[in-house]
């Protein structure tokens, strides 16, 4: 399976373990776990058996693996008797009402908050506080969102490793109020005007990252020395007003997948992309037909690229 994107398994309770060819894989983009057993997923999670034949993948999700455990384990459900028979398996059954939840929306896997405003921090307070939640998006379409709200609500999920913000902010909140758990952030409209870079860059386990849809409507992009000490995923999608990006020597020393997108305004690629040698996979995509021939073999900013194993252009006019 060279090519596969994407990976869901959901409800295989008898299947012990991922395959360990899962890590040659490079490809593969979202893994996706639903209602498996608590062991399968302990053995995904960083540092456990697992984790190594899937550390290269972006996006992680785990759905209704630790709390059907839970409620098992407090005696919260019990097993069905049907006309003297033993009934429903206990697990089964608090699957349903996991899936009873969600369909109420009374309960969300990763959680969602559209349309943010302070009255959604003290409805939500037990699920934002809570130890359990790992993944955090927060949407709006009423305008820009304050701030305060933001870095109190962000300051208080302490053990999310996913943050994905669809709102319009006038800057990005302070490293001190976030998770430094986070491996992966998603921006998209937020309509930053300050470089997001130097505030990101400090993330010590940030490995995925995605500026798109006018997440950024600056002219610059600046990567430092020593900034993204452990980022492996790097996408720059539909940023209309970015002119320049800057890396330096140093920067983003284990990345191995870049994508860039519909940047119709970026001259060229950084000079400092030389540099990383962990660079695997080079994905350019929509870009003026110029940005694309300045890459290919003998032009300007191919010594920049040369080492990279796969280039590909799709879209390039």
């Amino acid at each position: 399976m060279p090519c596969v994107g994407q990976l869901q398994i959901e409800s295989c309770r008898r299947l012990k373990m991922l395959p360990d060819g899962l890590r040659f894989i490079t490809t593969l983009q979202q893994l996706k776990i639903e209602k498996m057993p608590k062991a399968f997923k302990d053995r995904v999670e960083k540092g456990r058996e697992d984790f190594n034949n899937v550390r290269l993948v972006p996006s992680i999700t785990f759905k209704g693996c630790v709390l059907i455990q839970l409620w098992v384990a407090e005696g919260i459900v019990l097993s069905e008797e049907k006309d003297g028979n033993e009934g429903s398996i206990t697990e089964d059954l608090a699957e349903r009402y996991l899936m009873e939840l969600v369909e109420r929306c009374m309960l969300q896997g990763p959680f969602r908050i559209k349309d943010f405003n302070a009255e959604d921090l003290h409805m939500n307070q037990p699920i934002i506080q809570s130890k359990y939640l790992h993944s955090l998006s927060i949407f709006n379409d009423a305008g820009r969102i304050d701030p305060r709200h933001l870095n109190h609500l962000l300051s208080t999920c302490v053990s999310i490793s996913k943050l994905s913000l669809d709102v319009e902010m006038s800057e990005l909140p302070e490293n001190h109020h976030l998770s430094p758990d986070l491996a992966y952030i998603h921006l998209e409209r937020c309509k930053l005007e300050e470089d997001p870079m130097p505030k990101l860059e400090k993330l010590p386990n940030l490995r995925a990252l995605e500026l798109h849809k006018k997440a950024f409507i600056g002219k610059k992009l600046a990567c430092s020395a020593q900034g993204f000490p452990k980022l492996e995923s790097l996408s720059l999608k539909d940023l209309s007003q970015l002119e320049e990006w800057k890396v330096d020597e140093g920067a983003m020393p284990c990345l191995q997948r870049l994508q860039i997108g519909s940047c119709r305004g970026l001259k060229m690629l950084p000079d400092g992309l030389r540099f990383i040698t962990t660079l695997q996979q080079l994905k350019i995509e929509k870009m003026p037909k110029a940005f694309k021939e300045r890459v290919e073999k003998g032009e300007e900013d191919f010594d920049k690229v040369r080492y990279i194993p796969s280039i590909t252009f799709k879209g390039c006019v």
